[in-house]
C-alpha cells in the first residue's frame, strides 16, 4: 500500500511539471517596436495601443511605465521637471518602394498624474520621414 501511494505522488509530480512546461511554451510573444513595421498598416497602431493598454495603466508608477516601454525597444527620457511628460522614442530605418530609405519614429508620451509620479494617460504617434 505504501509503495502505491509513493507511485501516485511521483506520477502527480510528473504530471504537474509537464503541465507547467506546456504552459510556458504557450506564452504569447513579447511586444517589440521593431516587429511592428512588419505588420499590415492598419494593425500597427492597434498593436501599439494594445501593448500600452496592457502594460502601461493609469495609476501605475511612472518609472515602471517607462521601463515597460523601454523593454519593447524604445529609448525613454525622464521628464525634465515635475509634472512633465516622459517621452519614449523608437527610431528605425526601412526601405520603401517609393523612396530609398524611410525613417520611422514611434513616440510614446506618458503623462503623469497630479502627484507627478504615477501615470495618468499615454499617447502614441508614428511619423515617417522619407526622401
Amino acid at each position: 500500500m505504501r509503495s502505491n501511494s509513493a507511485l501516485i505522488c511521483l506520477g502527480l509530480a510528473v504530471l504537474m511539471s509537464s503541465a507547467s512546461a506546456a504552459t510556458a511554451f504557450e506564452a504569447p510573444s513579447k511586444f517589440e517596436f521593431r516587429k511592428v513595421e512588419f505588420m499590415e498598416g492598419d494593425t500597427r497602431l492597434q498593436a501599439v495601443h494594445s501593448f500600452l493598454n496592457a502594460e502601461v495603466r493609469p495609476g501605475m508608477p511612472l518609472e515602471d511605465a517607462m521601463r515597460a516601454v523601454a523593454r519593447a525597444g524604445a529609448q525613454c527620457r525622464r521628464p525634465d521637471r515635475v509634472g512633465a511628460d516622459a517621452v519614449c522614442t523608437y527610431d528605425s530605418t526601412t526601405e520603401s518602394p517609393d523612396t530609398d530609405l524611410d525613417d520611422i519614429v514611434w513616440q510614446v508620451r506618458i503623462t503623469p498624474g497630479p502627484d507627478g509620479a504615477s501615470v495618468a494617460s499615454t499617447s502614441v504617434t508614428r511619423t515617417r520621414y522619407g526622401d
